[in-house]
């Protein structure tokens, strides 16, 4: 039997669902995020990543925005 009266409910629920897998895969992935090279302009990635927050690299200059 198919209550649509749910409908409401249903889409809350599936939308926190879809909200919780795509904020798990974000973390995950900037935690793991690792560049070999720098890139030469900025990038978004560079506000969450680590590499780019600890300073590892002392003589790193940050690239100009364009």
């Amino acid at each position: 039997m198919v209550r649509a009266q749910l409908w409401k409910r249903n889409t809350v629920i599936a939308g926190l669902g879809a909200f919780a897998v795509v904020a798990f895969v974000f973390k995950k992935s900037a935690e793991l995020e690792k560049r070999t090279i720098y890139p030469r302009v900025w990038i978004p990635s560079m506000m969450w990543s680590k590499q780019f927050k600890d300073n590892d690299d002392p003589y790193f200059q940050p690239p100009k925005s364009l």
